[in-house]
C-alpha cells in the first residue's frame, strides 16, 4: 500500500508525521507540531481531535459539526509556517504564525493567514486561539492562473489545483 504524503508539508509520510498525534498515539512535541497536526486534521477532517487540541477555555466556541463542515467543504492545498516564538519541547506557550492555501466549495482558492497562540495544559499542546490576517491585512486573492502552482508541482496553477 502506497503511504500518503502528510498534508501539513513535511514531507514524511502522513503516518509517521501527523497521523499518530491526530488519533492520540503520540503527543505533540512542540507548538508547531500541534499547529502542523491541526491542519492535518482540517485535510483529513478529523473534528473530533481539532475540539481535543483546542483549549478547554476555548472548546465551546466551536462545534464538532461546524468544523466538520469546515474541513469538508473546503481542499486544503498547502501549509506554511511563517514564524514561530517559543513553543518548545520545555516552554510552556508558543505562538505560530501560517498561512493555509485552501480552494473553497464555490472553487476559488483562498488563503488562511493567522496568528495562533499554544499553552500547555496538563502537559499538552492546545491550541488557545488567533488572529486572523494579523497586521490587519484585509484579503489576499491570491494566484492567478499562469502563476506557479502552490502545490509545488512546477506546474502552472491553471494545469494544476486550478483546474
Amino acid at each position: 500500500m502506497m503511504s500518503v504524503q502528510c498534508y501539513c508539508g513535511s514531507n514524511l509520510a502522513f503516518s509517521e508525521c501527523c497521523e499518530p498525534i491526530i488519533l492520540g498515539k503520540k503527543e505533540a512535541p512542540t507548538a508547531e507540531a500541534l499547529m502542523r497536526s491541526r491542519y492535518s486534521a482540517y485535510a483529513s477532517v478529523a473534528p473530533d481531535y481539532l475540539l481535543a487540541s483546542t483549549h478547554s477555555t476555548e472548546r465551546t466556541k466551536f462545534t464538532k459539526q461546524d468544523l466538520a463542515a469546515w474541513a469538508s467543504e473546503n481542499q486544503w492545498q498547502k501549509l506554511t509556517i511563517l514564524h514561530t516564538k517559543n513553543g518548545q519541547v520545555n516552554d510552556i506557550n508558543g505562538e505560530v504564525t501560517f498561512k493555509a492555501y485552501f480552494k473553497n466549495a464555490d472553487g476559488q482558492t483562498s488563503i488562511h493567514h493567522e496568528h495562533s497562540t499554544f499553552v500547555k495544559e496538563n502537559g499538552k499542546w492546545v491550541y488557545v486561539k488567533g488572529i486572523i490576517n494579523p497586521k490587519n491585512i484585509t484579503s489576499e486573492v491570491l494566484i492567478n492562473r499562469n502563476d506557479p502552482c502552490i502545490c509545488g508541482s512546477g506546474k502552472k496553477y491553471k494545469k494544476c489545483c486550478g483546474v
